[in-house]
C-alpha cells in the first residue's frame, strides 16, 4: 500500500494482489498492531475477497487490542477481524515465543 491516506491506493493494492497468478495468491499475511490501520486493511481485505476469493486473508497480530481503549477503536478493530480468514498472534512464554493461530472462517 503506497499511500495509507488514499482509498484509491487501497483498492489498487487489492487489485494488484488479485492479479498475481491464476486466481490470485493462496494467502496474504498483513501485520496488525493498532486500530489506526483498520479502515485501509478492512477495505483491502473486502476488495480482495471479491476479486480473489481463493486468497486467504490473515492478520499477524502484535496487539489484539489497542493499549488505549475506546468504543470507536474496538468497533474498528472488530470490523477488520470480521473480514479476516484467520488471526495469528504471538505470545511470550518463559521459554521463547509461542505462535497461536485462530481460524475465524473458511470461505469456499
Amino acid at each position: 500500500m503506497k499511500n495509507y491516506i488514499s482509498s484509491h491506493s487501497w483498492r489498487k493494492t487489492a487489485q494488484q494482489i488479485a492479479d498475481r497468478g491464476a486466481g490470485g495468491p493462496v494467502g496474504l499475511i498483513v501485520p496488525w498492531w493498532t486500530s489506526f490501520w483498520a479502515v485501509p486493511i478492512r477495505t483491502l481485505f473486502r476488495r480482495l475477497a471479491r476479486s480473489s476469493p481463493r486468497t486467504r486473508r490473515v492478520l499477524l497480530c502484535h496487539n489484539l487490542k489497542d493499549h488505549e481503549s475506546g468504543v470507536l477503536k474496538r468497533f474498528l478493530t472488530l470490523g477488520v477481524f470480521s473480514v479476516a480468514d484467520a488471526l495469528s498472534s504471538t505470545r511470550r512464554r518463559t521459554k521463547g515465543a509461542e505462535v497461536s493461530v485462530l481460524r475465524l472462517t473458511v470461505n469456499g
